[in-house]
């Protein structure tokens, strides 16, 4: 679901995905820097305990990015309008479909996903400025 939820919120606002599938994150840190591509995210899952489990998100090198811009990418919702952390929250840490979000909400299903489309498209405001 996690990656349903970021795959439309990029898309939503006009960012170029693509599923590489199941790889090791060396291959993709090698694509990032051998394709030129502004950065990637891969959706990990582990044998390891859950904890280990996780979006890692790499730069336009290949590289993590630093624990300090992870913090202040996730502190972007704080800037958000209500409605539109809510829906953040519901749809990516709670892992809610937007039809889920919709009914507990009682919104249709199209609400909800602009105000993740908006939601997304501010927060990309922010970190443009």
């Amino acid at each position: 679901m996690i990656y349903h939820a970021l795959v439309s919120g990029f898309l939503s606002v006009g960012i170029e995905v693509v599923n590489l599938g199941i790889i090791p994150i060396a291959t993709l840190s090698y694509l990032i820097k051998g394709k030129g591509a502004d950065g990637g995210i891969m959706i990990s899952a582990s044998h390891n305990p859950y904890m280990d489990n996780g979006i890692k998100v790499l730069n336009n090198k290949g590289q993590k990015i630093s624990e300090e811009l992870e913090n202040q990418m996730v502190s972007l919702i704080d800037y958000l309008p209500e409605v539109q952390k809510e829906i953040i929250r519901l749809r990516i840490f709670q892992d809610l479909s937007f039809k889920e979000i919709a009914e507990l909400k009682d919104i249709s299903i199209n609400t909800a996903l602009g105000r993740m489309r908006y939601a997304l498209a501010n927060m990309k405001k922010y970190i443009i400025e």
